[in-house]
């Protein structure tokens, strides 16, 4: 568990940690059409540059004295406040971690229990390994891949598996083929992520509506809403099933929301679930994979709309049509979806294969609905690379068809984000950066201008560090 004797000084929100990287200010945008302000006055897209690197091309490597414990893969420190405390996330991550892969261990050694020939050679090496080799149990289990996540991220496969590994190469090749066979990996993950939650210390809330089936929902340190029903099945149930129950990336939101709940904390049971269903449905996302949904949820344009609109440009950078930095793919994107939640272009949905459009713009209220939610997924994503690493199905992932071995040598040695985890995170800054340029329009024009400046102000943190964080749902009541 996150032990508040070991790092209870890590977990303060005391403000005086937050150093701003930034000054806002107000940039104007035409009428007619939408531009992109320079990067350096907004505040996800101007993150603190650590090598000098403002204008870092996509995939490139970073300088080969990157540290992954202090330093961030596009070059520039994420621009949200405490993110630059590596001390402190890195003990939220560890002591998470800890917690989990002990548990991971627990459900390997009952699936050891439970096999038939209990004099099998292969079988006793392998318990013989559990219990006096458990780092390097935890080292292959953390580069096995679950969903769409390896556990292991590029500080422990430089600073800590892959030195393991070199010494254990036999035990590790031998330990891999066995999480690999009968989903073991999966199941002891499975088995761990419900410990994690059913026997640890967390704050368990169990609220009746908006919380995923399989979901954990941060709220602040040690405190999470899960679906009851999730919880309560049979231990030895989850232990059987061969596909992934979880989601891990629900680990980054933890992380995040222990660093500090009043800004990265999950508040739909404080506030959304108090607004009328036509907005919370912006957040629920029903109907996106067939386009029938709200056409301006989350859902429908953060996995559909901005996913074609990512391909697009990616596959054009592979084909020397383009060239992007992170800061330049990230405005590309945000400059297009802004134009279409103001109704001014149709974009393609990919699971249709249709061109949509809105018949009227997006308002102030259904923006401010909209913005409060990406403020709970937008840090969660950008702390992804301290907490694991995010991987895929196909060979779009370096990872994807390597051993054990071979991701976490491969990750030691990474200077580079990789496909995946580039366009998660690069999609989730530009679906908020259209946010910040939709609601700058609606103050140059004079619309609702109360709201639309609070939700300016929400976007940039501004309102936190003038005053206090305060949550838009609770303004549409």
């Amino acid at each position: 568990m996150l032990s508040t004797t070991e790092t209870q000084s890590f977990f303060s929100s005391d403000r005086a940690h937050h150093r701003p990287h930034h000054e806002l200010s107000y940039a104007s945008l035409s009428q007619s059409r939408l531009c992109f302000i320079p990067a350096n006055t907004a505040l996800y897209l101007s993150g603190k540059s650590e090598f000098g690197l403002d204008n870092l091309q996509l995939f490139a490597n970073v300088p080969e004295d990157f540290n992954p414990e202090t330093e961030w893969l596009d070059g520039s420190t994420p621009a949200h406040p405490f993110f630059d405390n590596s001390l402190r996330i890195q003990a939220i991550i560890r002591n998470m971690k800890d917690d989990l892969l002990h548990h991971t261990l627990q459900g390997c050694k009952v699936i050891l229990s439970t096999l038939s020939n209990q004099e099998d050679q292969e079988i006793s090496f392998l318990r013989q390994t559990l219990d006096e080799k458990r780092e390097l149990w935890k080292a292959i289990m953390s580069a096995q891949l679950y969903g769409v996540i390896y556990m292991v991220n590029r500080l422990d496969a430089k600073q800590y598996f892959s030195p393991l590994i070199t010494e254990n190469l036999a035990a590790a090749d031998a330990i891999d083929l066995f999480l690999r066979q009968d989903a073991v990996a999966i199941r002891a993950i499975n088995y761990a992520v419900h410990c994690f939650v059913t026997k640890g210390t967390l704050r368990v809330e169990n609220p009746t509506c908006f919380v995923p089936p399989n979901a954990i929902s941060s709220i602040g340190y040690r405190h999470v809403a899960v679906r009851k029903q999730d919880f309560e099945k049979p231990v030895e149930d989850v232990l059987a099933d061969l596909k992934p129950l979880w989601d891990l990336h629900d680990f980054a939101h933890l992380t995040t929301a222990t660093l500090s709940p009043e800004l990265f904390g999950n508040e739909y049971h404080a506030h959304l679930f108090k607004l009328e269903p036509s907005l919370t449905a912006l957040v629920r996302s029903p109907g996106m994979r067939t386009g029938k949904g709200p056409r301006i949820s989350d859902g429908l344009i953060f996995s559909e709309l901005l996913t074609g609109l990512f391909a697009e440009e990616t596959e054009a950078v592979a084909k020397q049509q383009k060239s992007h930095t992170y800061k330049s793919l990230t405005a590309t994107l945000a400059n297009t979806v802004a134009d279409y939640l103001l109704g001014r272009r149709a974009l393609y949905h990919p699971s249709t294969q249709q061109m949509i459009k809105l018949d009227t713009p997006v308002t102030p209220t259904q923006l401010a609905v909209l913005a409060q939610n990406k403020a709970y997924e937008l840090p969660a994503s950008e702390i992804e690379q301290r907490v694991f690493t995010r991987g895929g199905t196909d060979d779009r992932d370096p990872l994807f068809n390597m051993t054990a071995r071979q991701r976490i040598e491969f990750l030691a040695r990474s200077r580079s984000w990789t496909y995946f985890e580039v366009r998660n995170t690069v999609k989730h800054r530009a679906h908020k950066e259209s946010y910040r340029l939709v609601a700058i329009y609606f103050l140059e024009n004079g619309t609702e201008l109360e709201l639309s400046r609070k939700i300016l102000e929400s976007v940039t943190y501004e309102d936190w560090e003038k005053t206090e964080r305060e949550n838009l749902w609770s303004l549409l009541k």
